[in-house]
């Protein structure tokens, strides 16, 4: 009897192994198929051809900057300014229209508080969700102003050679009345990404954008003209500008023979990041994706149970 029950076993399990194969080689294409989705993604975010997106700021995101200004006479003036993301807003109307129409903005609110001799200021500023460019500013003594459209320092996504440009951008500003009446300034601009680089800010290494950034702009009653030149390296990590540094450029008379191309250029000023902190921000993909994941485990563990129960069940019915 007992040599009938290990032959009449050992007949079970040949005429199920081939089910109890196909068993667990579901289950283990199933792991496998819920296992690969997340080493492709983050490949895919590692190996984007050096893009890097507009960053995702929170409220409670907080940047400090030095801010370094030549003053004839008086030598360089160095001045601290806090910058700290208060608010997102939907569907900011600044200041200004454009053919009639008010110009609507997601935007950051952000308050910038400096030192100054008798006491801080703050400034509060807006920035479009878009590409982190301002559309509006109003210091605590009422003198606000607004570019329409912004003037487009970064615009992401950020990679080397890439170029932007606009032919004309106008500068309200208005400290009394109600509102804004017409631009007193036109402005244009054009940027360019040159390099990633690594730039050196208060000993502490950076992996960054440097982007070469050209404003010119000139009074709409003719008095005056400006042009000039921004050198901004963005940091994905900081999601801010590290540092930048500013030069007002001269074009030189057409009969100029001396050395150069005929323009020239003064350092006006820089500013440098020397404190961060950042809000710890959630990815929805990464949320999605975990969501995903967990529902497919669940799945594969029920698939499990109930594939090794009726396995089971065939065994034990065999006897």
């Amino acid at each position: 009897m007992k040599k009938m029950k290990m032959v009449k076993f050992k007949e079970i399990l040949e005429n199920h192994f081939g089910l109890s194969f196909i068993v667990l080689s579901i289950v283990f294409l199933l792991i496998g198929s819920m296992v690969a989705p997340s080493f492709t993604a983050a490949a895919d975010d590692d190996d984007d051809d050096g893009e890097v997106e507009v960053p995702k700021w929170s409220v409670g995101d907080t940047w400090t900057y030095q801010e370094k200004i030549p003053m004839p006479e008086m030598g360089r003036i160095e001045s601290e300014i806090e910058m700290e993301v208060t608010a997102e807003r939907e569907e900011f109307v600044n200041i200004g229209v454009e053919d009639g129409e008010d110009l609507v903005y997601d935007t950051y609110e952000v308050v910038g508080t400096l030192e100054g001799e008798e006491g801080p200021m703050e400034i509060k500023f807006q920035y479009t969700q878009e590409n982190i460019a301002e559309v509006y500013n109003d210091p605590d003594w009422d003198i606000p102003s607004a570019y329409v459209p912004p003037i487009v320092e970064m615009d992401f996504p950020l990679y080397v050679g890439k170029e932007w440009d606009d032919d004309e951008t106008f500068y309200y500003i208005d400290p009394e009345e109600e509102g804004f009446t017409e631009p007193k300034r036109r402005y244009w601009y054009m940027g360019k990404v040159e390099d990633e680089v690594t730039k050196e800010v208060n000993s502490e290494e950076f992996e960054t954008y440097m982007i070469n950034l050209i404003v010119a702009g000139e009074d709409l009653d003719g008095d005056s003209a400006v042009l000039n030149r921004f050198e901004l390296y963005y940091s994905p990590e900081v999601r801010n500008v590290v540092h930048k540094d500013m030069y007002a450029v001269q074009r030189l008379p057409d009969d100029y023979d001396g050395p150069g191309d005929g323009v020239q250029e003064e350092w006006t000023g820089n500013e440098t990041l020397i404190d961060y902190d950042l809000e710890p921000v959630e990815d929805d993909d990464d949320e999605e994706e975990a969501s995903l994941l967990g529902i497919g485990i669940v799945i594969v563990i029920i698939g499990v149970g109930t594939a090794s129960f009726i396995v089971y069940k065939k065994v034990k019915s065999g006897f």
